[in-house]
């Protein structure tokens, strides 16, 4: 499970809003980022938010767009 910490640090990265509780720092980066995050960062989020694995699957990372 994530640390605030880890949270605080994946906030910033990505700049999102840093209030709430963990859980809701955690449910925002992950409905705002899952499609760009690396899959170690995506994991972290999956496991501290208890989700099934049905979504999981589903949230799983696209590749980006070719120019």
């Amino acid at each position: 499970m994530p640390s605030m910490n880890e949270l605080q640090e994946l906030v910033k990265k990505y700049n999102l809003t840093r209030s709430g509780s963990k859980t809701q720092v955690a449910k925002r980066i992950y409905s705002l980022r899952s499609l760009y995050l690396p899959e170690k960062e995506r994991k972290m989020l999956e496991d501290f938010l208890h989700m099934p694995d049905s979504e999981k699957e589903t949230r799983a990372r696209k590749p980006l767009p070719k120019n």
